[in-house]
């Protein structure tokens, strides 16, 4: 493995303030997802869905918003983390994986705003499932599995690297509870974990940097 090399000063701040999008981005859309927005999101398949959909456009609006910024924030932290240490290029292709799930999650966030009232129910319900499943398990499990190729390098202390490989192969194992309502709490556990190790690693660097 290889150590980590010198990179331009902009760097650590561009990791430094990514980082902070992603976090108030994926926050923001959990909130607008949650009861707290007002309505929380139905699960999929559930009877209503095409009715929530129809009746909550700008509660869906900020989710799919939300989740964009975050898909941009995450790729920036991405060319960020490859600029300031040598990367392989699976570690690479995970994070633009984590990168796209975000994307398809805020896509199809934003088509059943806009068109929630007036597609047939199947098809609120087909978009719905796939938001979510990019935007839930998939986009944890993709980032996670970025986590753990990235935890390898030497770049990061001992303690570090360990926790990024916990904290990455539980979320990768998070696609065990796909279909399974009552392992919801463990995704979110599994991402809340991936998002303290984005944080911590982007300090890292930015001091690094300094």
């Amino acid at each position: 493995m290889e150590r980590p090399r010198e990179a331009p000063r902009p760097v650590g701040g561009a990791a430094a303030g990514s980082v902070a999008v992603f976090v108030v981005a994926t926050a923001a859309g959990a909130i607008a997802r949650s009861g707290l927005a007002g309505s929380p999101v139905p699960v999929p398949g559930s009877p209503g869905v095409a009715e929530y959909f129809a009746a909550h456009p700008v509660q869906v609006l900020v989710s799919g918003a939300a989740a964009l910024v975050a898909a941009a924030a995450l790729a920036v932290l991405g060319v960020a983390f490859a600029m300031a240490m040598p990367l392989p290029a699976r570690t690479r292709i995970a994070h633009w994986g984590a990168v796209v799930m975000l994307g398809v999650a805020g896509v199809g966030a934003l088509v059943l705003a806009v068109l929630g009232s007036v597609l047939a129910p199947a098809g609120v319900q087909g978009v719905y499932t796939l938001t979510a499943l990019a935007g839930g398990v998939l986009h944890v499990a993709t980032l996670g599995l970025y986590l753990a190729l990235l935890a390898r390098s030497y770049a990061w202390s001992p303690a570090v690297r360990v926790l990024g490989a916990i904290a990455g192969w539980f979320a990768v194992a998070c696609l065990l509870t796909i279909g399974v309502r009552e392992l919801a709490a463990v995704t979110a556990l599994a991402w809340v974990a991936c998002l303290l190790w984005l944080v911590v690693a982007a300090h890292q660097v930015a001091f690094r940097q300094r």
